[in-house]
């Protein structure tokens, strides 16, 4: 009786862990987010987690931009994120004022802007 005890505990405990990981697993699969390097952050009251995020392999032409940007924010904890695909629009995007150069790192550079779940594209902001 007690062997059949632990076999059932075993069976039942096998089952659910079979169900729970084919939950998970039964969503749209996600492509591998692209590589990216979180380059500042801060904590704003009324706001939540603020950042820039740098992503040098992206472009304005990616057709899955949006999508792998709302990863990336959740996977950080973002609930404002800008993106960027050079260091010198991050930089341009820090200025106080700017000028014709940082404005052109910008268009070349800024990518998007996550703020709470609301996507705005670069092109809308920097054509």
């Amino acid at each position: 009786m007690r062997y059949v005890s632990l076999v059932v505990l075993l069976a039942t405990t096998g089952l659910l862990v079979w169900f729970v990981a084919g939950e998970r697993d039964s969503g749209a699969a996600t492509e591998a987010l692209p590589g990216y390097t979180v380059a500042s952050r801060a904590d704003v009251p009324d706001l939540g987690a603020v950042g820039e995020v740098l992503v040098p392999g992206a472009t304005r032409a990616d057709p899955n931009r949006e999508e792998q940007f709302r990863a990336i924010a959740h996977a950080e904890g973002l609930t404002v994120a800008f993106f960027f695909s050079t260091a010198d629009a991050v930089e341009a995007h820090r200025a106080a004022a700017r000028d014709a150069a940082q404005l052109e790192a910008l268009r070349a550079g800024f990518l998007g802007r996550l703020t709470r779940d609301e996507f705005t594209p670069g092109e809308a902001l920097y054509p």
